[in-house]
């Protein structure tokens, strides 16, 4: 199955698999780590199905830099792992805007478009689990070094999740300190600095 379509030369957009959300934020950005806020459409596929996706992606990738992505972990997926370290066969595809202050210095507000399946269901409050279905632009940029990231354009709800209490460490089920801590390195990091590019992909 093909997922990418090239809009110019150059200039791609994409739909990915209806998923299952990680973190969402799709109605108020997240401001922990921006102050402008963050969007993010996160979305968890079994590794066996987000093959096609991931290997359109490191193609797009290798035009753009000239070398491979790093498999486990990049701007556009990282593969998960448990608290023990060890491989869950899932891979997390990093679906993400920040918002920007235009010319004018006022907000430039990114929120993607969002639409739901069942009207009924419509809420603010779409937690993790939701299904979603994400249309998204490949951003590529050049900053110091080239890299690509997912910018999502537009959310599909397809199932929702309702987003329980607000806490430090995650939203209901995955309210794991673990995973919080790591989320916050993770956060810190430049995955693609910290990671070696592999030539070898899928």
């Amino acid at each position: 199955m093909k997922y990418l379509n090239e809009k110019s030369p150059g200039k791609y957009e994409g739909m990915a698999m209806s998923a299952a959300a990680v973190y969402p934020r799709l109605v108020h950005p997240d401001v922990k780590y921006d102050k402008l806020g963050q969007y993010k459409a996160d979305i968890r596929v079994p590794v066996e199905e987000a093959k096609d996706l991931m290997s359109e992606l490191a193609n797009v990738y290798k035009e753009w830099t000239g070398k491979a992505p790093s498999k486990d972990n990049n701007y556009m997926w990282k593969m998960e792992t448990d608290k023990d370290g060890e491989s869950t066969d899932h891979v997390i595809f990093k679906i993400r805007v920040k918002n920007k202050m235009n010319k004018d210095g006022d907000l430039w507000d990114r929120r993607p478009k969002l639409f739901f399946r069942n009207a009924e269901d419509r809420t603010d409050k779409i937690g993790g689990g939701s299904t979603i279905k994400v249309q998204f632009e490949v951003y590529l940029w050049n900053a110091e070094k080239k890299g690509v990231s997912l910018q999502p354009k537009s959310v599909l709800v397809e199932e929702v999740v309702v987003q329980k209490a607000e806490n430090p460490f995650g939203e209901g089920e995955e309210a794991d300190f673990d995973k919080y801590i790591q989320s916050q390195s993770e956060e810190n990091n430049d995955a693609d600095t910290a990671s070696k590019e592999s030539d070898d992909f899928y």
